[in-house]
Formats: C-alpha cells, structure tokens, sequence
C-alpha cells in the first residue's frame, strides 16, 4: 500500500541518480554501519531526502558513500551486525 504513496525510483546507476537529485536539493541519506544512530538524528522541516541502501552482502559503494551528506545506521543490540535490507529500510523510513 506504501508504494502507491511514497515517490520511488529504480535506476541503473545510484551514482548519476545522486547527482541528479544533488543538484534539484534532495539530502542524500545512505545506511552503512559506521553512520550516526538514525535516532538520534533530527529531520529538518520540509526537508527532502533521497535515501540509498546497498545490497545486503556488500552495502553501497565507496564511490556512492563520498556523495552523500550523511551516513545512518541502526543500533544493534546482542551482536548482531546486519538486518535484512527491507528490514532496515523500514526502521530507517520510520525513524
């Protein structure tokens, strides 16, 4: 039912999309695991933000991570390292 209501895109290349929504004024927000907790982080007014995830195995690229304006990550608690990447979109979406 979200997807009828949140604005999504599926490109080829993560790195000319974050360019192009760079420069129409999107912050460019990716999980990784040496982000800032995403609750701690406060989300400006009218802000619009482009989230990146990275596959599960590998996270985002080097080359993607420079470009963004910031890092989120989820604390884990019991030493777990990593969730399922639908899982973590829906934490960070909600956070």
């Amino acid at each position: 039912g979200a997807l009828l209501d949140i604005p999504i895109s599926i490109s080829h290349s993560s790195y000319d999309l974050a360019n192009e929504l760079k420069q129409i004024g999107f912050s460019l927000v990716g999980a990784d695991m040496d982000g800032y907790e995403v609750r701690s982080i406060e989300r400006q007014k009218n802000q619009k933000i482009a989230l990146f995830l990275g596959n599960e195995s590998h996270g985002l690229s080097n080359k993607l991570k420079k470009k963004l304006d910031l890092r989120v990550s989820i604390g884990m608690k019991n030493n777990f390292d990593s969730l399922n990447v639908s899982v973590a979109a829906g934490i960070i979406i909600y956070s």
